[in-house]
C-alpha cells in the first residue's frame, strides 16, 4: 500500500482516506501508527476479497460498520494501557456511528464492541457473521 501524506482527495471529515492501493493521510498524522494501522486493515480487507470488497463496502450498511469496527479496534490497540483509551474508544465508537452513513448503531454498542474486539483480534468478516 502506498502512502501518500497530503490534504488533497481527503473528505473533511477524516483524517484519512484509503483507495485500497493508495492510502492518502493528512500530514499532521504522519507520525499516528493508530492512523497507519487503521488505514492498514482496510488494505488488507481488500486483500481477502479483492473483488467483492469495495462493493460490500460501499452499498452494505452492515458490512461496512463490521469493517469499520475491525479497523478502529487496530487503531485502539495503540491506547491500551494509556488513561485515555476508554475516552478514545468512546471517540472512535462515534465517529463510525456518525461519519459512515451508520447512524443505525448505537454509539454505546459500538464502544463495547470496539474494546471486545481488540481482546479476541477477530477480523470484520467473522463479526459480519454474527451480524447476517
Amino acid at each position: 500500500m502506498k502512502v501518500i501524506y497530503t490534504n488533497w482527495f481527503i473528505p473533511k471529515r477524516f483524517a484519512a482516506y484509503n483507495l485500497i492501493i493508495v492510502c492518502f493521510i493528512r500530514p499532521e498524522f504522519k507520525y499516528d501508527k493508530g492512523l497507519h494501522d487503521h488505514e492498514y486493515v482496510h488494505y488488507l480487507q481488500w486483500k481477502r476479497h479483492p473483488f467483492t470488497f469495495p462493493f460490500m463496502y460501499l452499498f452494505n450498511k452492515t458490512y461496512r460498520y463490521c469493517m469499520e469496527v475491525e479497523a478502529y479496534a487496530a487503531q485502539l490497540v495503540w491506547y491500551e494501557g494509556r488513561p485515555n483509551v476508554d475516552a478514545k474508544a468512546k471517540q472512535f465508537a462515534s465517529l463510525i456511528c456518525n461519519n459512515y452513513g451508520l447512524e443505525d448503531h448505537t454509539e454505546d454498542y459500538t464502544e463495547q464492541l470496539l474494546t471486545f474486539e481488540i481482546t479476541q483480534g477477530r477480523t470484520g468478516e467473522v463479526l459480519y457473521d454474527k451480524f447476517k
